[in-house]
């Protein structure tokens, strides 16, 4: 589950941040909605590129301005 919820959320997600809460909170809705245990999933993602946009994406201030 966790791994379809991460490659679903780097389509959207502009910073790497973003992506780990889409990833929890589309895992925290799935297991509530099945009424299993929470397993709590964690992804670990470093303070020197947490804010870092993603790598596929193009930030919006290196667009040129039109």
């Amino acid at each position: 589950m966790f791994d379809g919820y991460f490659l679903a959320a780097t389509s959207a997600a502009r910073r790497w941040s973003d992506i780990a809460t889409q990833v929890l909170t589309c895992v925290t809705r799935r297991e509530a909605a099945m009424h299993v245990q929470a397993s709590e999933p964690q992804a670990f993602i470093g303070s020197a590129v947490v804010d870092l946009p993603v790598p596929w994406r193009k930030s919006q201030s290196l667009l040129p301005k039109s």
